[in-house]
């Protein structure tokens, strides 16, 4: 029998990340917006970039990337056409040892990872990153714009973690 995965919310609430109060705030955006539940928390202020990256990546069980983290080289923007970008949410990082590290929102989305490999002939090994720092990656390197909800990136306006608060690291 296999072990159930925490969702984001149960994670949070285990980790002393977020509060309940902060969470139903952040439903309630969902409902209003639309968008992912870590999208949410951004918008409200009840978590930082970092912090949702790691935790997202610890409940999915892949390597996780933020902020002024990700140095995205233009080589390998080049490798990936704008349409197969948009279309998957997802901007190539670099190439290393044939295989493209790949910046996705859904690192579990075969569909993406398959157009990509086809399309650039290349392994992909998948980094996951927020919904919010997907938007942004994708008007900086292809001029695209897949929302126009603006989301507190880089440090502006997210509210602190309470101290003392378990950080998150490594994957599972």
């Amino acid at each position: 029998m296999t072990e159930r995965r925490l969702r984001l919310g149960e994670l949070l609430l285990s980790r002393g990340i977020c509060t309940r109060e902060r969470l139903l705030e952040a439903w309630e955006q969902k409902v209003v917006f639309g968008d992912r539940l870590g999208t949410n928390l951004l918008a409200v202020g009840a978590i930082d970039e970092r912090t949702l990256a790691q935790a997202l990546g610890h409940q999915l069980g892949v390597h996780s990337g933020h902020g002024k983290v990700l140095k995205v080289d233009p080589a390998a923007i080049k490798l990936l056409p704008a349409n197969i970008a948009e279309q998957r949410l997802v901007v190539p990082h670099h190439v290393q040892e044939k295989k493209l590290f790949l910046l996705m929102r859904d690192p579990h989305d075969a569909f993406a990872i398959d157009d990509v490999r086809f399309a650039t002939g290349l392994g992909v090994v998948p980094i996951l990153v927020c919904e919010a720092r997907m938007w942004s990656l994708l008007e900086r390197h292809y001029g695209l714009r897949p929302t126009l909800r603006p989301i507190p990136l880089d440090g502006f306006g997210a509210r602190r973690r309470p101290a003392g608060t378990e950080e998150l690291t490594s994957p599972v």
